[in-house]
């Protein structure tokens, strides 16, 4: 129990003060509320705030100190929540999307050019509209910030920061996929200030204006990055050259997706992109280089000048975070290297915590959408991991033994954030961030950074600098590549996902500092049973049969889970080389619902917004068994596979899966026409699955007599085309529920509104994942069954 006097002085530390200051800021972001509920919550919370600041002002009890931190957590929510509306607000109106717009813009980011095949190109910025072009009169999109993209065959669109541009180009509102365990893509852009997304519509009326007179450096640190890059990537052809490119720019673009798969088994994602460990690296060399002239000036001026070591570290901390952008954890970084700087320019002694909770301040008050982001969460628990572990401790001798203890720490704290987001625990990671932490940080960074030194101020010597770097990344590369290769099969603890619930959570913070505990508290052995409880508790039981429609954009992938049995019918489509929607949907989806293998894999036929995830998909997870309709058309892959023929038929935990259509040996010159038709059955819940075909496919099964009748849930055929769902075909099913996968705004005009309005005349419920999210239907043991899309289960304010 705590003491009065002991609770008084909790109330009255300024650590709690500012903890309270950033919960405000960080539960905006958290709410899963509508924007309508939101705008609520901050006129409540400005009244509230106001109540408690006049009950502080007038009472003189014990808990004046309470009403006061009270009062200023529902302040600083108000503040925070106002903020993101504000945000949301900027968002271009949607009266805008699909119009060709004529404007004008500067270029206000790194462009990125990434090749598409074919001699094919795009270039990605971020552009600032300057004036809107003649015949458009709508003064919201003055000023907002836009991600484009620019396409061109033969060669790259070549675009500078600065430059200005008139084009006509296309725009939609920032929208993303929105499913269980999903990245948040609209999140991000909003973070990013990005108020809508589109493309270069037509090179026609395409023109370079003359550059602008502005102040110069407003556009150095981007100018300066794409002449780094230009300058020492350019003629390197090695593939760690992309890594390299990450450390010292900060440009992510050019590692391939296999090396992503290497980091993330291996642990080892934070080092390869310029973070919070390099930050504080740079600083300490700064701090040094800083203090050996003080040294030396301190000859001619006895007062001394103790200043400067603080002010080269907070210098060399800031151009390097300026060089990655100002990330998340390069801004944690760089506030806390100015505030423990400050501290030993005057010589005083702080405590941790406060300097943590400015930083934490400090990220919330730059962008309200950070507690949105995994980076935010893993930046700020690594760090209070190493304070609870390290702070106050006994030191001990030895680089050696204090570099194990840091990444044993990092083991064992960071399993549970790294499992509260949804992401796997590396075992590996320990062993490899022992020898990649020395040589990325010691030897990899320091060189990149004295060879872009040299490039800048044109000294001779930066090639044989960066070859050192690329000739130790290359030595890192291969121990991290056989560490992946060798220690995949160990890789990962078997660990429960997590899928929500306060109780868990609570487990694992209270694990976590008694497991950092010092020894002599003899907390460390109940810490320890606890975090075997939160790692390893009974998972959620397996469900009689769960249907879940990813929304995949323009495409269709859907998972079907009976029981332990997963089945996953199509993909999404692929976009790139280095993106599609089997590796950056269906394969979280599968991990956040636990699923470590896919017993078969259903490819109704081989267009690309059905098919082209398959790839990425297989390259993710385990499959078993596939299915095509196209068998024979599909890319090459590691898996054979087996025709999809009406007739066949197997079954799992009770749940029965007919193939219905293409009859073996079809013929068609419509690649829709051989999609694989699924019907799944339960007892009397049945569900069909009809891919793409259309409606001379479906007449075909209407004269067949196989079609069932009165089902609970179709999965409506080409998106809603109005190609497919004839009135015989919707009658024939009478479907309760009917699901639509497609686009939002997509080109096609899918789902069509007379095939929309047939389902709704027929009595069916429809579902769109454009508008729904991801589409869950599952059935329940007392045979009732639930069907709920993922942006109305969860909603956040910025769906709306």
């Amino acid at each position: 129990m705590i003491l009065p006097s002991a609770r008084m002085a909790i109330l009255q530390s300024p650590t709690m003060l500012l903890f309270s200051i950033a919960a405000g800021l960080l539960t905006p972001a958290l709410l899963q509320v509508h924007l309508y509920t939101l705008e609520r919550v901050v006129q409540a919370g400005s009244i509230a705030a106001l109540l408690m600041f006049c009950c502080w002002w007038i009472l003189r009890s014990q808990w004046r100190k309470l009403l006061l931190l009270i009062g200023i957590y529902l302040a600083a929510l108000s503040v925070q929540g106002a903020r993101l509306i504000t945000r949301i607000d900027e968002q271009i109106p949607t009266g805008l999307e699909g119009q060709t717009l004529a404007i004008r813009f500067v270029v206000e980011s790194l462009p990125v050019v990434k090749a598409r095949g074919d001699n094919r190109f795009v270039t990605q910025f971020y552009g600032r509209v300057t004036q809107l072009g003649s015949g458009e009169q709508n003064g919201r999109l003055l000023g907002k910030r836009l991600r484009l993209s620019w396409y061109a065959t033969g060669q790259p669109v070549n675009l500078s920061p600065g430059e200005n541009w008139q084009a006509k180009v296309r725009l939609r509102r920032p929208r993303g996929s929105v499913n269980p365990g999903g990245f948040d893509y609209q999140a991000w852009l909003l973070s990013r200030k990005i108020s809508a997304t589109g493309y270069v519509y037509s090179q026609a009326g395409v023109v370079q204006l003359e550059q602008r007179h502005e102040w110069p450096g407003k556009w150095g640190v981007q100018r300066a990055r794409q002449t780094l890059a230009r300058a020492l990537f350019d003629n390197w052809a090695s593939p760690q050259i992309g890594l390299l490119r990450a450390l010292l720019i900060g440009d992510k673009s050019a590692i391939t997706q296999d090396q992503w798969d290497v980091l993330r088994a291996t642990g080892t994602v934070h080092l390869m992109a310029i973070s919070g460990l390099h930050i504080g690296l740079m600083a300490a060399i700064g701090f040094a280089i800083g203090a050996g002239f003080a040294r030396v000036l301190a000859v001619y001026r006895p007062a001394g000048v103790t200043w400067l070591a603080p002010v080269f570290a907070n210098a060399f901390a800031f151009f390097y975070a300026a060089l990655a952008g100002f990330e998340i954890p390069t801004q944690r970084a760089c506030i806390m290297v100015f505030c423990f700087s400050l501290v030993a320019w005057r010589g005083r002694q702080v405590n941790f915590w406060l300097i943590y909770s400015f930083a934490l301040i400090g990220v919330l008050a730059i962008d309200p959408f950070a507690p949105v982001s995994g980076g935010f969460w893993l930046s700020f628990a690594a760090v209070a991991v190493l304070g609870l572990g390290l702070l106050g401790r006994a030191p001990r001798d030895g680089a050696v033994f204090s570099l194990v203890k840091v990444q044993a720490l990092l083991l064992v704290g960071m399993s549970i954030p790294l499992t509260l987001i949804g992401l796997p625990v590396p075992v590996l990671g320990a062993v490899a961030n022992l020898v990649a932490v020395p040589v990325v940080s010691f030897v990899v960074v320091p060189a990149l950074m004295l060879a872009g030194l040299m490039s800048i101020t044109g000294f001779s010597g930066g090639d044989t600098l960066l070859n050192l770097a690329l000739q130790a990344m290359q030595v890192l590369w291969s121990i991290l590549s056989w560490l992946h290769a060798t220690g995949s099969r160990v890789n990962e603890l078997p660990v429960t996902p997590f899928q929500g619930g306060g109780m868990r959570v609570g487990i694992g913070v209270v694990a976590l500092i008694f497991i950092l505990a010092p020894r002599g508290s003899h907390l460390r052995l109940p810490g320890g049973a606890l975090l075997l409880l939160f790692l390893f508790h009974r998972p959620p039981p397996l469900p009689l049969l769960r249907v879940t429609h990813l929304d995949v954009q323009q495409g269709l992938a859907v998972i079907i889970e009976a029981g332990d049995y997963t089945l996953v019918y199509d993909t999404g489509a692929r976009y790139s080389p280095e993106f599609d929607m089997g590796d950056r949907v269906v394969a979280p989806y599968l991990a956040y619902v636990g699923r470590q293998q896919v017993d078969r894999v259903v490819i109704s036929h081989r267009d690309n917004d059905h098919a082209g995830g398959f790839a990425g998909l297989s390259g993710a997870v385990s499959v078993a068994s596939v299915l095509a309709g196209e068998p024979d058309q599909l890319p090459r892959t590691k898996h054979t596979p087996f025709p999809c023929e009406q007739g066949q038929h197997w079954q799992a935990n009770r749940v029965e899966f007919e193939v219905v259509w293409p009859p073996s040996h079809f013929t068609d010159a419509k690649p829709n026409n051989h999609s694989c038709v699924l019907v799944v059955r339960y007892g009397s819940t049945v569900i069909l699955i009809a891919g793409d075909i259309e409606q001379s496919a479906e007449a075909d099964l209407l004269t067949a007599g196989i079609l069932p009748s009165k089902i609970s849930l179709l999965s409506v055929p080409h998106h809603g085309s109005k190609t497919s769902s004839s009135v015989q075909f919707v009658s024939q099913l009478d479907p309760e529920f009917a699901v639509i996968s497609a686009g939002y705004n997509n080109r096609y005009g899918h789902p069509h509104k007379d095939i929309s309005r047939r389902y709704s005349q027929q009595g069916a419920r429809i579902f769109r994942t454009d508008l729904d999210g991801g589409i869950s239907f599952s059935l329940q043991a007392d045979g009732v069954y639930h069907i709920e899309g993922e942006r109305h289960r969860r909603p956040r304010p910025w769906f709306d």
